[in-house]
Protein backbone atom coordinates (compact mmCIF):
# COMPACT_ATOMS: atom_id res chain seq x y z
CA UNK A 1 0.00 0.00 0.00
CA UNK A 2 1.07 3.60 -0.46
CA UNK A 3 0.71 6.82 1.52
CA UNK A 4 0.74 10.29 0.02
CA UNK A 5 3.30 12.33 1.97
CA UNK A 6 4.14 15.96 1.25
CA UNK A 7 7.17 14.74 -0.70
CA UNK A 8 5.12 12.33 -2.80
CA UNK A 9 3.75 8.79 -2.57
CA UNK A 10 5.69 6.35 -0.38
CA UNK A 11 5.02 2.60 -0.74
CA UNK A 12 5.10 0.18 2.19
CA UNK A 13 5.09 -3.63 2.41
CA UNK A 14 3.36 -5.62 5.17
CA UNK A 15 5.43 -8.80 4.83
CA UNK A 16 6.74 -9.83 8.29
CA UNK A 17 5.67 -6.45 9.60
CA UNK A 18 4.35 -7.78 12.92
CA UNK A 19 7.42 -9.98 13.44
CA UNK A 20 9.73 -7.01 12.98
CA UNK A 21 7.77 -4.88 15.42
CA UNK A 22 6.87 -7.50 18.02
CA UNK A 23 7.13 -6.09 21.54
CA UNK A 24 7.27 -8.64 24.41
CA UNK A 25 4.80 -8.14 27.20
CA UNK A 26 5.94 -7.22 30.67
CA UNK A 27 5.92 -10.07 33.19
CA UNK A 28 4.20 -7.83 35.72
CA UNK A 29 1.39 -7.16 33.25
CA UNK A 30 0.97 -10.90 32.57
CA UNK A 31 0.69 -11.61 36.30
CA UNK A 32 -1.85 -8.81 36.63
CA UNK A 33 -3.99 -10.29 33.84
CA UNK A 34 -3.80 -13.75 35.44
CA UNK A 35 -5.37 -12.35 38.59
CA UNK A 36 -8.23 -10.72 36.66
CA UNK A 37 -11.87 -11.58 37.40
CA UNK A 38 -12.68 -11.94 33.70
CA UNK A 39 -12.40 -15.68 32.86
CA UNK A 40 -11.71 -15.14 29.15
CA UNK A 41 -8.93 -12.68 29.84
CA UNK A 42 -7.46 -15.01 32.45
CA UNK A 43 -7.56 -17.99 30.04
CA UNK A 44 -5.86 -15.99 27.27
CA UNK A 45 -2.91 -15.12 29.46
CA UNK A 46 -2.77 -18.62 30.98
CA UNK A 47 -2.31 -19.97 27.45
CA UNK A 48 0.40 -17.40 26.83
CA UNK A 49 2.34 -18.36 29.98
CA UNK A 50 2.07 -22.08 29.10
CA UNK A 51 3.19 -21.40 25.52
CA UNK A 52 6.17 -19.38 26.71
CA UNK A 53 7.13 -22.04 29.22
CA UNK A 54 6.78 -24.86 26.66
CA UNK A 55 8.73 -23.07 23.95
CA UNK A 56 11.55 -22.05 26.23
CA UNK A 57 12.25 -25.40 27.90
CA UNK A 58 10.28 -24.60 31.01
CA UNK A 59 12.28 -21.46 31.79
CA UNK A 60 10.37 -18.46 33.01
CA UNK A 61 11.02 -15.20 31.19
CA UNK A 62 12.50 -12.38 33.22
CA UNK A 63 10.19 -9.41 33.62
CA UNK A 64 13.20 -7.17 32.92
CA UNK A 65 13.12 -7.06 29.12
CA UNK A 66 13.71 -4.50 26.42
CA UNK A 67 10.92 -4.21 23.91
CA UNK A 68 10.68 -2.11 20.77
CA UNK A 69 9.53 0.99 22.66
CA UNK A 70 12.18 0.59 25.36
CA UNK A 71 14.90 0.26 22.74
CA UNK A 72 13.57 3.25 20.82
CA UNK A 73 13.37 5.37 23.98
CA UNK A 74 16.95 4.49 24.97
CA UNK A 75 18.21 5.31 21.49
CA UNK A 76 16.31 8.60 21.48
CA UNK A 77 17.78 9.58 24.85
CA UNK A 78 21.28 8.77 23.61
CA UNK A 79 20.67 10.85 20.49
CA UNK A 80 19.42 13.81 22.52
CA UNK A 81 22.49 13.57 24.76
CA UNK A 82 24.78 13.56 21.74
CA UNK A 83 22.98 16.52 20.13
CA UNK A 84 23.29 18.55 23.32
CA UNK A 85 27.08 18.06 23.33
CA UNK A 86 27.65 18.93 19.66
CA UNK A 87 27.52 21.90 17.35
CA UNK A 88 25.25 20.64 14.61
CA UNK A 89 26.00 20.95 10.92
CA UNK A 90 23.67 19.06 8.60
CA UNK A 91 24.71 17.97 5.12
CA UNK A 92 22.00 17.19 2.57
CA UNK A 93 23.00 15.36 -0.61
CA UNK A 94 21.08 15.75 -3.87
CA UNK A 95 21.22 14.05 -7.24
CA UNK A 96 22.28 16.51 -9.93
CA UNK A 97 20.44 14.60 -12.62
CA UNK A 98 18.16 11.59 -13.09
CA UNK A 99 20.52 9.89 -15.55
CA UNK A 100 23.27 9.43 -12.90
CA UNK A 101 25.78 11.19 -15.16
CA UNK A 102 28.83 12.85 -13.68
CA UNK A 103 29.50 16.56 -14.17
CA UNK A 104 25.96 17.08 -15.48
CA UNK A 105 23.60 19.36 -13.58
CA UNK A 106 19.87 19.78 -14.11
CA UNK A 107 18.41 22.77 -12.26
CA UNK A 108 14.88 21.33 -12.35
CA UNK A 109 15.99 18.08 -10.67
CA UNK A 110 17.87 19.90 -7.90
CA UNK A 111 15.02 22.36 -7.31
CA UNK A 112 12.49 19.51 -7.12
CA UNK A 113 14.56 17.81 -4.42
CA UNK A 114 14.93 21.07 -2.49
CA UNK A 115 11.19 21.62 -2.50
CA UNK A 116 10.16 18.04 -1.63
CA UNK A 117 12.85 17.30 0.98
CA UNK A 118 11.75 20.07 3.31
CA UNK A 119 15.08 21.93 3.15
CA UNK A 120 13.50 25.22 2.08
CA UNK A 121 10.83 24.93 4.78
CA UNK A 122 13.49 24.13 7.38
CA UNK A 123 15.47 27.21 6.33
CA UNK A 124 12.36 29.37 6.54
CA UNK A 125 11.50 28.09 10.03
CA UNK A 126 15.12 28.47 11.12
CA UNK A 127 15.26 32.09 10.00
CA UNK A 128 12.02 32.92 11.77
CA UNK A 129 13.21 31.49 15.11
CA UNK A 130 16.42 31.36 17.14
CA UNK A 131 18.33 28.33 15.82
CA UNK A 132 21.69 29.04 17.48
CA UNK A 133 22.21 28.71 21.21
CA UNK A 134 25.09 28.86 23.68
CA UNK A 135 25.48 28.44 27.44
CA UNK A 136 26.08 31.76 29.21
CA UNK A 137 29.53 30.79 30.52
CA UNK A 138 30.68 29.47 27.13
CA UNK A 139 29.53 32.58 25.26
CA UNK A 140 31.06 35.04 27.73
CA UNK A 141 34.39 33.18 27.83
CA UNK A 142 34.65 33.26 24.03
CA UNK A 143 33.46 36.80 23.33
CA UNK A 144 34.06 38.87 26.48
CA UNK A 145 37.34 40.29 25.15
CA UNK A 146 35.97 41.23 21.70
CA UNK A 147 34.82 44.76 22.71
CA UNK A 148 38.14 45.30 24.55
CA UNK A 149 40.08 44.23 27.62
CA UNK A 150 38.49 47.04 29.63
CA UNK A 151 35.06 45.54 28.97
CA UNK A 152 36.30 42.08 30.00
CA UNK A 153 37.54 43.39 33.37
CA UNK A 154 34.29 45.30 33.93
CA UNK A 155 31.92 42.43 33.13
CA UNK A 156 33.82 39.59 34.82
CA UNK A 157 32.28 40.08 38.33
CA UNK A 158 28.65 40.20 37.05
CA UNK A 159 26.23 37.21 37.09
CA UNK A 160 26.27 35.10 33.90
CA UNK A 161 22.94 36.30 32.45
CA UNK A 162 23.58 39.98 33.18
CA UNK A 163 27.12 39.62 31.84
CA UNK A 164 25.87 38.16 28.55
CA UNK A 165 23.12 40.78 28.09
CA UNK A 166 25.60 43.61 28.70
CA UNK A 167 28.18 41.99 26.45
CA UNK A 168 25.69 41.69 23.58
CA UNK A 169 24.78 45.34 24.05
CA UNK A 170 28.49 46.28 23.79
CA UNK A 171 28.74 44.10 20.67
CA UNK A 172 25.85 46.11 19.15
CA UNK A 173 23.51 43.13 18.73
CA UNK A 174 19.86 44.29 18.44
CA UNK A 175 17.60 43.04 21.24
CA UNK A 176 15.16 41.43 18.78
CA UNK A 177 18.02 39.27 17.44
CA UNK A 178 18.55 37.29 20.66
CA UNK A 179 16.72 35.93 23.69
CA UNK A 180 18.18 35.04 27.09
CA UNK A 181 16.88 31.96 28.88
CA UNK A 182 17.77 30.58 32.31
CA UNK A 183 21.13 29.08 31.32
CA UNK A 184 21.49 29.81 27.58
CA UNK A 185 21.31 32.63 25.11
CA UNK A 186 19.46 32.08 21.80
CA UNK A 187 20.40 33.86 18.57
CA UNK A 188 18.48 34.55 15.38
CA UNK A 189 19.90 33.16 12.15
CA UNK A 190 23.17 34.80 11.12
CA UNK A 191 23.85 36.61 14.42
CA UNK A 192 26.35 34.08 15.74
CA UNK A 193 28.18 34.04 12.40
CA UNK A 194 28.56 37.81 12.60
CA UNK A 195 29.91 37.57 16.15
CA UNK A 196 32.38 34.91 15.06
CA UNK A 197 33.58 37.23 12.28
CA UNK A 198 34.13 40.04 14.84
CA UNK A 199 36.02 37.65 17.11
CA UNK A 200 38.21 36.46 14.23
CA UNK A 201 38.96 40.07 13.23
CA UNK A 202 39.92 40.88 16.84
CA UNK A 203 42.19 37.83 17.01
CA UNK A 204 43.82 38.78 13.70
CA UNK A 205 44.44 42.30 14.99
CA UNK A 206 46.03 40.98 18.18
CA UNK A 207 48.14 38.49 16.21
CA UNK A 208 49.35 41.29 13.94
CA UNK A 209 50.29 43.41 16.96
CA UNK A 210 52.17 40.49 18.54
CA UNK A 211 54.04 39.93 15.27
CA UNK A 212 54.91 43.63 15.05
CA UNK A 213 56.30 43.71 18.59
CA UNK A 214 58.18 40.43 18.12
CA UNK A 215 59.76 41.51 14.85
CA UNK A 216 60.73 44.82 16.42
CA UNK A 217 62.50 43.03 19.30
CA UNK A 218 64.36 40.76 16.89
CA UNK A 219 65.36 43.68 14.64
CA UNK A 220 66.61 45.76 17.57
CA UNK A 221 68.61 42.82 18.91
CA UNK A 222 70.25 42.34 15.51
CA UNK A 223 70.96 46.08 15.30
CA UNK A 224 72.68 46.06 18.72
CA UNK A 225 74.75 43.03 17.73
CA UNK A 226 75.75 44.65 14.44
CA UNK A 227 76.66 47.88 16.26
CA UNK A 228 78.95 45.96 18.60
CA UNK A 229 80.63 44.22 15.66
CA UNK A 230 81.16 47.54 13.86
CA UNK A 231 82.56 49.21 16.96
CA UNK A 232 84.98 46.31 17.50
CA UNK A 233 86.07 46.45 13.82
CA UNK A 234 86.55 50.22 14.00
CA UNK A 235 88.64 49.97 17.15
CA UNK A 236 90.78 47.26 15.53
CA UNK A 237 91.37 49.42 12.46
CA UNK A 238 92.22 52.49 14.56
CA UNK A 239 94.63 50.43 16.65
CA UNK A 240 96.39 49.07 13.54
CA UNK A 241 96.72 52.42 11.76
CA UNK A 242 99.76 53.92 13.68
CA UNK A 243 101.81 50.72 13.43
CA UNK A 244 103.94 49.41 10.59
CA UNK A 245 102.23 46.00 10.39
CA UNK A 246 100.64 46.19 6.93
CA UNK A 247 99.06 42.74 7.19
CA UNK A 248 97.35 43.65 10.47
CA UNK A 249 96.06 46.86 8.91
CA UNK A 250 94.69 44.95 5.89
CA UNK A 251 92.95 42.50 8.22
CA UNK A 252 91.44 45.37 10.22
CA UNK A 253 90.20 47.13 7.06
CA UNK A 254 88.69 43.89 5.72
CA UNK A 255 86.93 43.31 9.06
CA UNK A 256 85.57 46.88 8.98
CA UNK A 257 84.21 46.38 5.46
CA UNK A 258 82.62 43.06 6.41
CA UNK A 259 80.96 44.80 9.35
CA UNK A 260 79.43 47.37 6.97
CA UNK A 261 81.60 50.34 7.84
CA UNK A 262 81.94 52.87 4.99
Amino acid sequence: FGLNHFAGQVNYGTKAWLDKNRDPMSGDLVQLMLSADNKLLKELFTEKVEADAGGGGGKKKSPKFKGVMDTFTAQLNDLNGTLEKCALHFVRCFKTNDQKKKEFNEDEVVMRQLQTSGVLDALRVSREGYPDRMIFETFSSQYIAVPGLKTAAELAPKPPKERVDTLLERLEVPKEKFRSGKTRVFFAAGVLDGLRAKRTAMQAKIATEIQRVGRGLVARAKARELRKIREAALQAMVAATPGEDIEALRTAIKGAKDAGLP
